[in-house]
């Protein structure tokens, strides 16, 4: 997969600029420390958070990230997380609907049939059914530009 595959820098791209601040193996943590240290100096007109596969996140914590994005005066985005095999997606994308804020459903992208109930799509992650592949990486691009591409205007 070539880094120019990767969903989020082909958003990037679309968008005209921006910063990819996700790894492996991000977690909550992680975003926090990036809106709280990386973000301010950029002046991001959106920060765009897809956070929830790796580790578990409270209410507080997704209320505490989106504070902190307001705080420093960008419009916050914070996506649905894809589909997975772990079980957390119900539980974080709820949290994520709660705060009430734009949001991607990357998880209706990467189901059958574009319904979370009826599963994840397999075919669009590696072999761990966790990290999504280049088929995935399309489906999460295409979906975000259907759910928000109104952001480049």
């Amino acid at each position: 997969l070539a880094l120019t595959d990767v969903w989020a820098n082909k958003i990037i791209d679309y968008l005209g600029s921006g910063i990819n601040c996700g790894r492996g193996g991000g977690n909550i943590n992680h975003a926090l420390r990036c809106v709280q240290d990386i973000a301010p100096a950029m002046k991001p007109d959106y920060i765009i958070v897809t956070i929830g596969t790796n580790g578990t996140a409270t209410q507080t914590q997704f209320a505490t990230l989106l504070n902190n994005i307001i705080k420093i005066g960008a419009v916050p985005i914070i996506n649905h997380i894809p589909m997975n095999q772990r079980g957390n997606v119900t539980t974080s994308n709820t949290m994520v609907e709660n705060l009430g804020v734009d949001s991607s459903r990357f998880d209706k992208a990467t189901a059958i049939n574009n319904d979370p109930d009826d599963g994840q799509n397999t075919s669009l992650f590696f072999e761990d059914e966790l990290h999504p592949n280049a088929l995935g990486g399309i489906a999460l691009y295409n979906r975000f530009i259907a759910d928000l591409g109104y952001i480049k205007e």
